[in-house]
């Protein structure tokens, strides 16, 4: 675990201008040599085709991974595992939390800045990948 004090998350704000003006209160890193550093990150989807239902599928999550570091996500079904890649890998947006790669912060980094990451530093293979697409 962290020695570090443990990072303030604002979950209950009213609107994404207030998350955004807390956020930018957060500390700019809570690990000395993290390469991922996730904090209080909450992710959730909009079921439209089921009458709008909120399914909420990460609340809270925290991971802190150093370089030459081998971790393993584990977990039934249905927990966020993949989402919480996805989310790392800048392909999903969190709604709450800070996501930083090798220093870079995913939420904020522009278009390029994710292009360069993941052509330099970071690598992602979905359980989805398929070489040949279904017949």
């Amino acid at each position: 675990m962290l020695d570090a004090a443990p990072i303030e998350i604002y979950l209950d704000v009213e609107n994404e201008e207030e998350y955004r003006l807390r956020r930018d209160t957060l500390p700019p890193s809570r690990a000395e040599g993290a390469v991922i550093e996730v904090a209080g990150v909450a992710k959730s989807f909009t079921l439209h085709n089921q009458g709008g239902v909120v399914l909420s599928v990460l609340d809270g999550a925290e991971l802190c991974v150093a370089a030459g570091e081998c971790v393993a996500l584990t977990g039934v079904s249905g927990t966020g595992k993949s989402t919480l890649m996805r989310m790392i890998y800048g392909n999903y947006l969190m709604q709450f939390g800070s996501i930083r790669v090798a220093g870079i912060d995913i939420a904020r980094a522009s278009p390029r800045a994710i292009l360069t990451l993941r052509r330099e530093t970071l690598g992602y293979v979905s359980q989805f990948l398929r070489v040949v697409p279904r017949v």
